[in-house]
């Protein structure tokens, strides 16, 4: 008996700091971002698209493994130029005859961030392309940034994509339905070689307001660590 209430304190104790948890983690996820967009991109590390929710190509294997390397170089103010890459399976630049490895398309684009109207923080961003190599074909994103912590970022795109990959749209009855928001899923890790340290909560928190602020009925997997290593990668000096 005495066994049988000590178990039922326990569940009620434990049920508790459950809620509470719970509770804790939806606020921090809903509070304002640690970090802005601006914040987020300028630093030393490389930058990882993990997912989205739409195709970036008509092929998936045309646009995987996309990612930013390098320290960013100021440009103006809260302007800076990025380098970016990606992997094209179907690339025909390759790294030495036809049946070596393709090289990874590559640009350089320069990213202005903004505020928006009665905002303090810098999560609006536009950016052009400066020049692009071996096939580079990705337009220059224009984002909103939804949240930012310092190991994941969430953003929508705010300009329009290509018409291959506005696939976001339905029709019933001749009558084109709202498009949704095409949203994609960074993530922020060292350059060093060594394991990142990797905070679960930020990753979570990343994850639910990717899936709660996007349309996500379709994930599309952009970054995956077997395939991604860089063996193709030729960055233009």
């Amino acid at each position: 008996m005495i066994n049988m209430f000590r178990s039922l304190i326990f569940i009620y104790v434990f049920s508790g700091i459950t809620r509470a948890a719970t509770k804790i983690n939806r606020k921090a996820c809903n509070s304002e971002s640690i970090l802005d967009g601006w914040t987020f991109f300028w630093r030393n590390m490389t930058f990882r698209l993990e997912k989205s929710n739409y195709e970036l190509c008509q092929r998936p294997d045309e646009c995987v493994c996309v990612m930013s390397y390098f320290h960013p170089l100021k440009t103006g103010n809260h302007s800076m130029r990025r380098t970016f890459t990606y992997s094209n399976r179907s690339s025909t630049y390759k790294v030495n005859g036809k049946k070596s490895a393709s090289i990874w398309p590559v640009a350089r684009l320069n990213m202005t961030f903004y505020q928006s109207k009665g905002k303090s923080q810098y999560n609006g961003m536009n950016s052009t392309l400066l020049d692009t190599h071996f096939g580079y074909e990705l337009p220059p994103p224009q984002w909103r940034f939804l949240i930012s912590f310092p190991n994941c970022s969430v953003v929508r795109w705010r300009g329009r994509l290509s018409e291959s990959q506005e696939s976001g749209t339905t029709e019933s009855s001749g009558i084109e339905k709202k498009k949704w928001p095409k949203c994609e899923l960074w993530t922020a890790h060292l350059q060093n070689g060594r394991e990142d340290p990797v905070d679960n909560m930020q990753l979570r928190c990343c994850e639910s307001i990717f899936k709660s602020k996007c349309e996500t009925k379709k994930e599309y997997q952009v970054y995956n660590s077997t395939v991604c290593a860089l063996p193709g990668v030729v960055f233009p000096k």
